[in-house]
């Protein structure tokens, strides 16, 4: 009989399963527990291109977020009715491999809607088949609620490499289970597993924006404890495997899978400069020993001074096979980055910026649009560096082997619209005069209001469209403003889910 069949929920990218749920299988198999995986993202993706309606994963995210402690959303609840024959094909499957826990993996609150109308209808169909919830969207007390009402048996904060094996065993007592503020961390983090991706059938899975990737971990936790950011919190204490131990799981995932790319889920790859080092070294023999076959790697990454990251590094990174970074830029107005946290100067980011484009590897910016502290000459600051960007070289890079100009940069927008009360914003402001609070996505700090908020995103996204006229910004950023577009119009329109 099957102990544990984890379940990867929608919805997240349909690249690749998230490594979550393969690393807690190999912990099962290796504790003497019997366990699958099986990724119901894919399975959706795959139902809705079938019917022609893949646009409802990729426009409509917003019907899949939900906060814990409410009902489904009528949005979802709607597209459950319509597709009710999925979700059963989804039961079936489960009462065919009769497992004595069912674990969700939830990698955002996008995860929490298929995740609640699953667990209810088990709890209706299959109720001897117990219900534990993990992942990454496991952060505060609204989760209890789903204890108290029934909707599933357990839920696991923080490393769940442990913590489901004792549960197993009947531990409820252990760090993490049933516990927001109490939880565990695997320290050394090279006691953690590599993803264990036997159950997977890659050939459903779909192109994205990189070639064959697969989802490793390096990390855990972050060196920077931003304001706007959660990371720490999820991960208090930053942690990293060795770099042999990265090459050598990279090395056999790479034999097993022939996967083209790795993608790391790391908050930052270069957290350690000295451990980062010795992993560039590491994987570029893995990348030599695979040769002619593509090694390639990408991850998030954190802007350094010259001083700490010499050209050398980065000519390093190429050689090892990045082909991507994604940088947490936020801001270009100092004043701001350093109210965040973030302590490094503009030249410090231009320089990464040049030794990026240099050796060709490929930067994602991430850019947060209306930070509480922001002003409209902040904004403008922004929107310079933008044209400076381009204007530069940096926004375009002439590849020979194309007759076209290939983006090198490119831009995600988030945005401050949202404070929720549990984040360190609202306690940083909350008493503060200036700052006005009426639910998390209609505050204002000076005049930083939500519809100035909603002007400098879009102005944001326009001044790229001005040098590049082929960006557009992704479906949830779209969706987004739409919302608030809403929400202007009629403040008793549609909410967010941290409303």
């Amino acid at each position: 009989m099957l102990d544990v069949l984890v379940c990867i929920m929608p919805r997240i990218e349909p690249d690749s399963p998230t490594p979550g749920a393969g690393v807690i299988k190999a912990h099962l198999l290796q504790a003497g527990y019997k366990c699958e995986v099986v990724d119901f993202n894919i399975k959706l993706y795959n139902y809705l291109i079938n019917k022609n309606l893949q646009d409802i994963f990729w426009k409509n995210s917003l019907i899949f977020s939900n906060q814990p402690s409410d009902p489904v959303n009528e949005e979802f609840e709607k597209f459950y009715q319509d597709h009710t024959e999925l979700f059963d094909s989804w039961i079936e499957f489960i009462k065919q491999k009769n497992p004595k826990w069912v674990g969700m993996s939830l990698l955002s609150a996008f995860s929490c809607a298929a995740s609640q109308k699953l667990s209810e209808l088990i709890k209706d169909k299959l109720p001897h088949i117990k219900i534990v919830w993990g992942g990454t969207n496991i952060q505060h007390e609204g989760f209890h609620c789903l204890i108290d009402n029934g909707t599933i048996d357990a839920f696991i904060k923080g490393d769940g490499e442990r913590s489901i094996i004792e549960l197993l065993q009947g531990n409820y007592d252990y760090p993490g289970i049933n516990k927001v503020q109490d939880f565990d961390e695997i320290i050394p983090y090279d006691l953690s597993l590599p993803p264990d991706y036997d159950d997977i059938d890659w050939s459903e899975y779909h192109y994205v924006s990189v070639e064959n990737p697969i989802y490793v971990t390096a990390s855990r936790g972050c060196v920077r404890k931003c304001t706007f950011c959660n990371d720490w919190l999820i991960w208090p204490q930053y942690r990293y495997k060795s770099a042999k131990k990265v090459a050598k799981e990279l090395d056999i995932l790479k034999g097993k899978h022939n996967r083209t790319t790795f993608m790391f889920t790391d908050s930052l790859i270069n957290g350690s400069i000295s451990n980062f080092r010795e992993i560039l070294k590491e994987l570029k023999t893995v990348k030599e020993k695979h040769d002619p076959k593509p090694f390639r790697w990408n991850s998030h990454f954190i802007c350094r001074p010259k001083s700490q990251m010499p050209e050398s590094d980065f000519k390093l990174m190429a050689e090892s096979g990045c082909i991507g970074a994604v940088v947490g830029i936020e801001s270009f107005s100092e004043k701001v980055r350093n109210h965040m946290g973030k302590k490094y100067t503009n030249d410090d980011i231009w320089y990464m910026i040049e030794m990026l484009t240099k050796y060709n590897i490929k930067t994602q910016i991430l850019m947060l649009v209306g930070y509480v502290t922001e002003t409209e000459q902040d904004h403008q600051i922004n929107l310079q560096c933008i044209d400076k960007m381009f204007e530069d070289g940096f926004g375009y890079k002439m590849d020979p082997n194309y007759d076209y100009k290939r983006p090198l940069i490119r831009w995600q927008f988030g945005n401050s619209l949202l404070i929720d009360k549990e984040h360190a914003l609202y306690s940083m402001y909350k008493d503060k005069g200036e700052f006005e609070y009426n639910t998390s996505m209609n505050w204002s700090y000076n005049d930083n209001d939500i519809a100035t908020r909603l002007r400098r995103w879009k102005e944001s996204i326009a001044r790229i469209q001005k040098h590049d006229p082929s960006y557009t910004a992704n479906p949830t950023t779209l969706r987004t403003i739409e919302i608030t577009e809403e929400r202007l119009r009629n403040p008793n329109g549609p909410k967010f889910w941290a409303e």
